[in-house]
C-alpha cells in the first residue's frame, strides 16, 4: 500500500516534470544556434506542458486525496530546479533570448531565494529533527511571478513583431517583472525565516 501510495500518479506526474527538465536545458543551451532555429520553441512548448502538469498533479493529490510526504517535497523541488536552470541560462550572454536577457540581479536574487530556503531546511531539520515543508502565499506568488517571467521572456520576440506599441508594453512587462520577481524572492526569504523560527520555538515546548 505504502508502495501504491508513492508511485500515485500525481507523484509520477512530477517526477516526469523533473525528467523534462533535462530536453528543456538542451534546447536553452542550442537557443542561439542556427542549426537549432526551432529549439526557443520547442522549449516553450515543454514549459507549458510542465506548467499544465504541475497543476495536474496537485489537482489530482487533492480530489484523490493522494497527498503524501514525498509529493509535498518533490513538487516544490521540481519548480525551484526549473526556474534556477531558466533564470541561470537565460541570464547569460550565449544562452539568452536576444534583446531579452536577463538582468544578474534578478538571476542572483531568484538563485539566492532558494539557497536561502534550502539551507533554511536544513538547519531546521538538523535542530528540531523534522522535516518543514510549508508553502506560503507570498512563496507561491514569487514561484508564479517568476514563471510568468520566465515564459513570457521565452515568447517575447514572437510577441513584438506584432507591432509597435505592443512591442512596447512587452519590454516594459518583462522590465516589471524583473522587479517583482526580485522584490517577493526578498519577501519570501523573511517570510520563511519567520516561519522557520516559529517552527523552530513549537518543537521544543
Amino acid at each position: 500500500m505504502a508502495r501504491e501510495r508513492w508511485l500515485s500518479w500525481p507523484n509520477r506526474i512530477t517526477m516526469l516534470r523533473i525528467i523534462l527538465i533535462g530536453p528543456f536545458v538542451v534546447l536553452i543551451l542550442n537557443i542561439n544556434d542556427p542549426q537549432w532555429y526551432w529549439a526557443r520553441h520547442a522549449a516553450i512548448l515543454i514549459f507549458i506542458a510542465m506548467a499544465v502538469s504541475d497543476a495536474l498533479d496537485g489537482y489530482l493529490a487533492r480530489r484523490f486525496n493522494q497527498q503524501t510526504r514525498i509529493g509535498r517535497f518533490l513538487d516544490p523541488l521540481a519548480d525551484k530546479l526549473l526556474i534556477v536552470c531558466a533564470m541561470v541560462l537565460l541570464g547569460i550572454s550565449k544562452t539568452a533570448v536576444p534583446g531579452f536577457k536577463l538582468p544578474s540581479w534578478v538571476v542572483v536574487a531568484a538563485i539566492g531565494k532558494d539557497l536561502f530556503v534550502v539551507i533554511g531546511f536544513l538547519l531546521v531539520f538538523l535542530e528540531t529533527g523534522k522535516i518543514f515543508i510549508k508553502p506560503t502565499a507570498i512563496g507561491k506568488a514569487c514561484t508564479a511571478s517568476q514563471m510568468i517571467l520566465l515564459i513570457l521572456t521565452l515568447i517575447a520576440p514572437d510577441l513584438i513583431v506584432i507591432d509597435q506599441y505592443l512591442k512596447m508594453i512587452i519590454i516594459g512587462a518583462v522590465k516589471s517583472l524583473w522587479v517583482i520577481t526580485a522584490v517577493l524572492a526578498m519577501l519570501t526569504c523573511w517570510d520563511y525565516f519567520r516561519s522557520g523560527m516559529r517552527f523552530v520555538e513549537t518543537s521544543k515546548v
